[in-house]
């Protein structure tokens, strides 16, 4: 796992959860920002969209209704957050995490 380079606390599940824009993620440490190659986050949030649009219009073509609808893009997010933070937490997604 990778360390924030300011204060060398290990990145966590909620500083990603609650940052605000994917390129820059509060320590939850120092509160100093996390700098994460814009190209790779803003990629990575680009086929989050597409992503969900696509899972969006399945539901949708296949009469499953708003309930069904709302919870499959709510699960939709949360894992695509896992696979953020691990992806961040394990250097595949370049930052000046240590």
């Amino acid at each position: 796992m990778k360390n924030c380079p300011h204060c060398a606390k290990q990145l966590s599940f909620w500083d990603v959860l609650r940052a605000v824009n994917p390129a820059s993620i509060p320590c939850g440490g120092c509160h100093k920002n996390i700098t994460v190659n814009k190209k790779s986050a803003f990629t990575t949030a680009g086929v989050a969209v597409l992503v969900s649009i696509a899972i969006c219009l399945a539901v949708q073509s296949a009469g499953l209704g708003m309930p069904i609808l709302v919870a499959s893009v709510v699960l939709l997010g949360l894992l695509l957050e896992v696979g953020y933070y691990l992806c961040l937490a394990r250097g595949v997604i370049k930052s000046d995490l240590q």
